[in-house]
């Protein structure tokens, strides 16, 4: 535990990225959501 707390005081931004990762996979998946119900209501000539 110590090295991380270590690193996280060299290095600041390293205790935020799971946090935009996190967010960032969420938005993919509503993205991927959004265009799969578009698909499906897509009418096709």
């Amino acid at each position: 535990m110590k090295a991380v707390f270590k690193a996280h005081k060299e290095y600041p931004g390293v205790g935020h990225r799971p946090t935009i990762a996190g967010a960032a996979v969420s938005l993919s998946s509503v993205s991927v959501i959004s265009n799969a119900l578009r698909l499906r209501n897509l009418k096709l000539r």
